[in-house]
């Protein structure tokens, strides 16, 4: 193996390491001295990749938006109106956060509000807002229900995935082989429920 290759190797284990620390402890909480060794690296192996806290968080940050990338591009392949790519962009944040400590541990990083990070949300919460916008011009939304409310449920609905399924971690449950945790599928059923209730009523039969 390569210089390069340890180098490379040694980063992505202190992230995900640093994930993990973050999502059950928060900013504050965690140092950069148990984050080398929750990792089994040095402290010098750790400063040689990350001066401070903030660089690794910033870290953290930007894997959780790349892990976000190719599902949420693959639910907008997704042939439908705006509201259905809206639900499925939202659905797609949701198995991401089930799947990837490094997601959730970047949505407590933003939840924190206690470092002047880049916010993980701004990898899907204005494409949720675009489409919630095309959905109010194409008339799906019930009335009274307004774009910029739209997407701060999604938001906040994202949010309480990302606690709640860090909560549970915290308490033990495993997740799968396929790294989901076991009420996946219930959040997957929540958010259409959600959903029925900001669309417009069909339109009467003739």
């Amino acid at each position: 193996m390569s210089k390069q290759d340890r180098a490379a190797m040694m980063r992505a284990l202190l992230v995900e390491a640093a994930a993990e620390e973050f999502e059950r402890d928060g900013y504050a909480g965690v140092s950069l001295g148990r984050v080398s060794h929750a990792a089994g690296l040095s402290s010098g192996a750790l400063t040689f990749h990350f001066r401070q806290k903030t660089d690794l968080a910033d870290a953290v940050v930007d894997e959780a938006r790349a892990a976000v990338r190719a599902p949420v591009s693959e639910a907008l392949s997704v042939p439908g109106t705006p509201l259905d790519q809206l639900s499925g962009v939202v659905m797609a944040v949701t198995r991401v956060l089930h799947e990837k400590a490094v997601a959730r541990a970047a949505a407590r990083l933003e939840l924190d509000h206690s470092t002047g990070l880049g916010q993980w949300s701004g990898a899907w919460q204005p494409l949720v807002r675009r489409l919630a916008e095309d959905a109010s011009r194409a008339g799906e939304l019930s009335a009274g229900t307004r774009p910029e409310d739209v997407s701060a449920l999604a938001g906040l609905f994202l949010r309480a995935v990302a606690l709640r399924t860090a909560a549970r971690s915290a308490a033990g449950h495993c997740p799968d082989q396929e790294g989901r945790h076991p009420h996946l599928a219930q959040h997957l059923r929540l958010w259409p429920v959600v959903r029925r209730g900001l669309a417009a009523p069909p339109p009467p039969s003739a």
